[in-house]
């Protein structure tokens, strides 16, 4: 999807964009395996979900909230770095950098 993205844009996409294009299709999944837009076969199709997209697994827990943990996706923070350039901070198994802390901020 990234790569794709940045043929045709010639850019990096903003960070919610893996987020907002698996949300996507994984809403056509469910829409398909309900066979309805019917709100109780959603939520029955939704409770069943295994999908992996391009930020990786999601499940949905009793409350219908995605879950996190290994294996599944987790949040992503995202900073702006002094070279103009976006780095991954958290998770730290998908880090690309590390938090720089705002001159305000006391460094400890």
């Amino acid at each position: 999807m990234v790569d794709r993205f940045v043929a045709r844009y010639h850019r990096p996409p903003v960070y919610t964009a893996g987020g907002a294009y698996d949300a996507l299709y994984l809403y056509a999944d469910v829409i398909e395996r309900a066979g309805s837009t019917d709100t109780e076969a959603l939520i029955k199709a939704l409770e069943a979900t295994d999908f992996v997209g391009v930020r990786g697994r999601v499940k949905f827990d009793a409350g219908h909230d995605v879950m996190d943990g290994p294996g599944l996706v987790n949040q992503l923070l995202v900073q702006w770095q002094r070279d103009g350039k976006r780095a991954v901070i958290w998770a730290k198994d998908l880090a690309t950098g590390t938090m720089i802390n705002p001159p305000w901020m006391a460094q400890n």
